[in-house]
Formats: structure tokens, sequence, C-alpha cells
């Protein structure tokens, strides 16, 4: 800023020399060289007195507005725990609403109805989602809870219990970035072992937004744990989102 005066004044003052060629007597000259002079070290005492004056209100300004509190998206990272369960890449930047219409399939079994029905209860308790029974419309979030049937053989060191997501729905030209989230939970039939809580549980994370996590407390954590009860990360994840 200093820098920036001192070439202003003398750009100034230099406009001054070039009057100075007009042909005057001497004495008018030196008294419009004095007023010039005067009126260019007023001029950039102002300009210096109103650059304190601007950075004093900056100041001020951030002292009344310590927090910088704004409208956050998923994409922008909150104070949380530091074992926050990850959010799905694909939610970043976008503002979802977190009422949702749930249903299920016609071929969906009472029994993996009733795990469902339980871990929709456990994620309406934390007060950040709404799940409502019904279809809802196709501009209002929806999940769609099914069965599949997936056989991954005995050798496999690893099976497949359930799957879900998101699919989001967005006008490109929204610069707001609100979509809307027709999200799928399903359970895998081949397998006893998935008609449970806690494979509910995880799927219907899955279909919230909620990514992997690698702790073992999560209803996240990759492998079943037969974990119940969203953990603090889970929670905070969620609000991350919502």
């Amino acid at each position: 800023m200093k820098r920036s005066i001192i070439l202003l004044g003398l750009l100034i003052i230099g406009g001054v020399a070039i009057d100075q060629s007009d042909s005057k007597p001497a004495d008018n000259i030196k008294a419009q060289v004095i007023g010039h002079v005067t009126n260019t070290t007023n001029y950039l005492q102002s300009k210096v007195n109103s650059f304190v004056q601007n950075e004093k209100s900056i100041q001020s300004t951030t002292v009344k507005d310590p927090t910088g509190e704004k409208t956050k998206t998923a994409s922008e990272n909150q104070t949380t725990p530091s074992n926050q369960t990850p959010i799905l890449s694909i939610m970043n930047g976008f503002s979802v609403d977190n009422t949702y219409y749930y249903h299920f399939t016609n071929k969906t079994p009472e029994s993996v109805k009733q795990v469902f029905e339980t871990a929709i209860d456990s994620y309406n308790d934390t007060g950040l989602v709404n799940l409502v029974a019904g279809t809802g419309t196709a501009k209002q979030n929806r999940i769609t809870f099914s069965i599949y049937h997936k056989n991954e053989g005995y050798k496999a060191s690893s099976i497949e219990l359930g799957n879900g997501g998101p699919k989001l729905i967005y006008n490109t030209n929204d610069v707001n970035k609100h979509a809307i989230n027709h999200a799928t939970a399903s359970i895998n039939m081949n397998y006893s072992e998935s008609v449970t809580v806690s494979v509910a549980m995880h799927e219907v994370g899955h279909a919230l937004g909620l990514d992997h996590s690698d702790d073992m407390n999560s209803v996240m954590y990759p492998t079943n744990q037969n974990v119940t009860q969203l953990s603090d990360g889970d929670i905070a994840g969620l609000k991350n989102i919502y």
C-alpha cells in the first residue's frame, strides 16, 4: 500500500510539473505550484486516512462475526470427531433435504421388513433425518427396500450380505446444487446372516450417503460386526450431510 501511495503522489506531482510549461509570470507559476503541491498533499492524506479507516472497519467486522457461520453443504467439513464416518463422494457439494419416503418391493419378506423398520427407527431417533413410510413423488427423497440373490461361492474370503446407495437427481443449472435422492437398500437372501439389524443399519447408512468407516464400532464398518447402534462418528457423518 505504501508503494502505491508514493507512485500516485509522483504521478500527480509530475502532472504539476507539466503545467509549469505554460507561459505565465514567475510569481504566478510559483503560486500555482505551491497550490497544487498543497492540494496533492491533502489528497494523499485523505487517501491514507481512508485506507486506515477501511482497515479498522475490516477489523471491526471480523470481531463482530468471529464464527463466520454460513449455510453448509455436504462437501464442507464441520468440527467433528476425528473418527467421523466418511460420506460418499457422490454427496459432496450437494444439499439434500432430510425427509425421505420409503417403501418395500412386493417380494420383500416380513423378516426383512422388520430389520429395516428397526434400522429406520434408529436413524429417526437421531433427529437428523426423517424417514416416513410411503412412496413419495419424483421430486421427493425416496428409499426403495428390496431383496436379491447373489451366491458368492464357498471359496470366497468374504461374502456380500447386502448393498445400498444414493442416486442423486439434480438440475445442472441450479447454483445452489440442491439434489433429490432416490436411494436403494437391499439384502442378499442367499445368506441367513444377512437378515439382521446390523446389516440393515449398514445399508440404510449407504442409502443416506454414508461411506465405509474404519471404526469397528461404526455400523458402517465394511464387514459385519453385529453393531446395531450408530456411533458418534456415524452421527457426525449424518450431520455433515443433513
